[in-house]
């Protein structure tokens, strides 16, 4: 049995929106908190901690915008031309009773994952990038899944693993908005 087959190439592009997307809303919340406790505590005149809470703000906004980017984008990129010599990887998902299944066209690896592997599930324009406890992302491609099956699948995600975070895009959950 293999429901919502999808296979699609992870790219430049691709991993841009990975880069873009996949920091945790949490993780952006926690810098602005660190800023704004940070002015706070200045004004209240407490520098030593402000200069703490400025410097954890900081640090948060580095990893997010810089390392997370790089270490996405740039890394990814390296290591396919390093490895394959090529710029993008063919991948191939899909789900059965067992979990997540992957194969590499390109280098001919092969993964499994478990549901209970599965941590947070986050859409971008063009996939499903399904983020494992080990952060690793596995790409599910959205061109060939309807509206309904990207629906079917959150569902079927929760279904299989209650305590997947599953973020949407805000412009695929306004319905009617354009003739398509």
């Amino acid at each position: 049995m293999e429901l919502f087959k999808t296979t699609g190439v992870l790219d430049e592009p691709i991993l841009r929106e990975v880069a873009k997307w996949g920091i945790p809303k949490l993780e952006k919340r926690a810098a602005i908190i660190c800023f704004i406790v940070s002015l706070a505590l200045s004004a209240a005149r407490y520098p030593a901690l402000a200069a703490v809470f400025f410097s954890v703000g900081l640090f948060f906004v580095l990893w997010q915008y810089v390392l997370f980017r790089w270490i996405t984008v740039k890394r990814n990129l390296r290591d396919m031309q390093d490895f394959n010599g090529v710029m993008g990887y063919q991948y191939t998902s899909w789900f059965d009773e067992e979990g997540l299944a992957v194969i590499n066209q390109t280098n001919h690896g092969e993964g499994k994952f478990k549901y209970a592997f599965l941590k947070r599930a986050f859409e971008t324009e063009h996939i499903l990038a399904l983020q494992t406890k080990r952060n690793q992302f596995v790409p599910i491609f959205k061109n060939e899944l309807s509206l309904e099956e990207l629906d079917e699948l959150m569902v079927f995600l929760k279904s299989r693993n209650e305590k997947i975070k599953i973020c949407r895009l805000k412009k695929q959950n306004d319905k009617g908005a354009s003739g398509n």
